[in-house]
């Protein structure tokens, strides 16, 4: 048993004591008040007194330490699943994660991770403690009268019953939920988004209808979630009514009127459904925890079991000039379907990629149409997905012999969607180079022109981004992530649309600064605005089906790097 286990099985012995410590509150209360009735030698009340007292400390000091074991469990938990998934999601990354967003799959990832580590502590402990006090209780009732006992067993039966036909109805019900509210997020974010380019194209009503049916479809979901837990909470509520009503009959058929019960332990057996019912209310949110975990835990591996888009076991060293990479791609193709996909489905389109080579100092820019592969060549060379067929060298040597981390360490990658995380504007630049120094971030946000947006900021790099703090615009988070790759100091710098949502001045300024910075280095620009090719000597043009590089001359053009077809 591992650590986490023991602190899981720690957790749900401290659980129990807690209930069976309410449980035999509420009796022992029960019985105090009848057996005070009768007015006895105070001295007689005084044990039950001691025990009243005694189980109302008891219930609150074990249920925090309950609390402490299973959120220290879940916690330790959480780091290892955290840990593992991010390692697992490296060789994915970007080519198996479907059409989602960069930042929607951190944020999935990060809420199913939280869901499936959290639910030892909002379920597993809580049922389990239920159980086991309530079978307690039922034992309680048997040593006075034993048909007492079979009462509150069959009692536990029926809230295990209702407990097992809610947890079913929640395991269809919360797909279809989670889908209703990704769908709302998804068409929300394109409105809030893409509202001028909508409006532009005249589909504002259409975007309104399609909002308004994923709300609607959501509070269908909702409903049908909240009649499931509303009829489980009803059950059981009917449950302990009908359980209290059985033990009153029963106490009063075969204890009091044969006398084989005193009227204070008559109280005591009354009020055990009473107490189990409280010590089991917070089974409907026991059930939703279960069913979100297993949820989350079926929407992970399905993520994390799928091929890699890396091959990551190789574990050379770049080759010497490791600094200076020649990188080169011989009839290369790529396909962002992973093979076990492509062998099911032979008519996935598999991208020719064009003959390529980039060497030490070399600044060349690639533009062509969508769909012509600009974002899969920058992938390749980023080894962000590894070709299907042909050759992939650095430095002469095969990349698939290569170190995927030592490989990756070559490139500073500044796409078209970066993510802003919600944190500080340095903790934001950081990610890229964890060692920099205040003057380094300062300097590489005056390279991408944002000095003027950090002396607004109140607290300036250490300003918040995001949620409570400053929301970047489109241009200023794009200018963020080429001030990450800036700052990172590393050999190559690939730069997808880096201007795209910037005006023609600023955009101007910006890679004007850039090319400086990049002298000595490799540098890719993916663009689609004529204006940022103008300093660039070498221009890569993508058509579909067919690739036409050209070296810029003063008179003409003439092809360098040739064919790129699917």
């Amino acid at each position: 048993m591992n650590r986490d286990m023991r602190q899981i099985a720690i957790a749900c012995f401290y659980g129990t004591i807690a209930s069976s410590a309410g449980i035999a509150l509420t009796a022992t209360s029960g019985w105090l008040i009848v057996r005070a009735s009768e007015q006895p030698i105070m001295l007689t009340l005084l044990t039950a007194i001691v025990a009243v007292r005694a189980f109302g400390m008891a219930r609150p000091f074990f249920r925090y330490l309950e609390r402490l074991a299973s959120h220290n469990a879940a916690l330790s938990d959480l780091a290892n699943r955290r840990t593992d998934a991010y390692r697992s999601l490296i060789p994915l990354t970007p080519a198996r994660l479907g059409r989602s967003a960069r930042s929607d799959v951190l944020a999935g990832v990060v809420d199913d991770l939280t869901e499936v580590a959290e639910a030892p502590a909002r379920a597993w402990v809580p049922a389990l403690s239920g159980a086991l006090s309530a079978i307690g209780a039922a034992v309680l009732a048997a040593l006075f009268l034993p048909a007492a006992g079979l009462l509150m067993l069959g009692y536990v039966t029926a809230v295990a019953a209702l407990t097992w036909w809610a947890l079913r109805g929640e395991r269809v019900i919360e797909p279809a939920c989670a889908e209703a509210q990704r769908r709302v997020a998804e068409v929300t974010d394109q409105a809030a988004w893409q509202a001028v380019e909508v409006s532009a194209i005249g589909a504002s009503k259409a975007l309104a209808a399609e909002l308004a049916t994923a709300h609607t479809n959501l509070d269908e979901a909702t409903r049908r979630q909240a009649r499931v837990r509303a009829r489980l909470v009803a059950g059981l509520v009917a449950n302990t009514a009908g359980g209290t009503a059985g033990m009153a009959w029963l106490v009063l058929t075969q204890g009091l009127a044969t006398g084989l019960l005193s009227a204070p332990i008559a109280a005591l057996l009354v009020l055990l459904p009473v107490a189990v019912g409280e010590a089991i209310s917070g089974l409907p949110d026991t059930v939703r925890a279960f069913a979100r975990a297993e949820a989350a835990e079926q929407r992970m591996s399905r993520l994390l079991s799928q091929d890699p888009a890396v091959d990551s076991t190789g574990e050379a060293q770049v080759p010497a000039d490791a600094d200076a990479p020649s990188i080169q791609l011989s009839d290369a193709q790529a396909s962002w379907t992973s093979a076990s996909a492509s062998n099911t489905d032979p008519a996935t389109p598999s991208l020719q990629l064009p003959a390529f080579r980039l060497t030490h100092g070399t600044h060349l820019a690639v533009r062509g149409p969508n769909g012509c592969g600009k974002s899969t060549l920058m992938a390749v060379l980023a080894r962000h997905l590894d070709r299907s067929a042909g050759d992939h060298t650095i430095n002469g040597r095969d990349v698939g012999e290569l170190s995927m981390a030592h490989t990756r360490e070559l490139f500073a990658i500044s796409g078209d969607e970066p993510h802003v995380f919600n944190a500080s504007l340095a903790e934001n630049l950081r990610v890229a180079a964890p060692e920099a120094s205040d003057e380094q971030m300062i300097d590489a946000l005056v390279v991408v022109g944002l000095k003027p947006l950090l002396d607004t900021l109140p607290e300036g790099l250490e300003t918040r981004l995001g949620l409570g703090g400053h929301t970047p615009s489109a241009g200023e988070r794009a200018r963020l992530a080429l001030a990450r790759a800036v700052i990172s100091r590393r050999h190559v710098l690939l730069l997808d649309e880096p201007t795209a949502h910037l005006d023609r001045g600023t955009a101007a300024e910006v890679m004007e600064r850039l090319r400086a910075v990049a002298q000595g280095k490799s540098l890719v620009l993916v663009t689609h605005r004529r204006e940022d090719l103008e300093h660039f000597a070498d221009i890569l043009e993508l058509d579909a089906p067919r690739a036409t590089p050209t070296r810029r001359s003063d008179h003409a053009r003439r092809p360098i790097i040739a064919d790129a077809a699917w």
